[in-house]
């Protein structure tokens, strides 16, 4: 099972953090050949990837590098 490095994501006022899965909100954002392949059923890689906390509705971290992208859709837990 692949763990996440919480050093690398910021954390909400509320103590939520990335790992918190029950208790954000995420969102993807995808280029329109992103979300072209998307609608095809293949994967895509998002550009930005927004994670909101459901308790105080706060933005947590909002990712655009596409190395942490990369890094948090493969050790997310789901």
């Amino acid at each position: 099972m692949n763990q996440l490095d919480l050093n690398k994501f910021k954390t909400c006022k509320c103590g939520t953090n990335v790992n918190d899965i029950e208790k954000i909100d995420i969102q993807h954002k995808y280029t329109w050949v992103g979300w072209f392949f998307w609608s095809m059923g293949t994967t895509a890689t998002p550009t930005d990837i927004i994670i909101k906390c459901k308790a105080c509705k706060c933005e947590i971290d909002h990712i655009q590098d596409r190395q942490l992208i990369k890094y948090y859709n493969i050790n997310r837990r789901y």
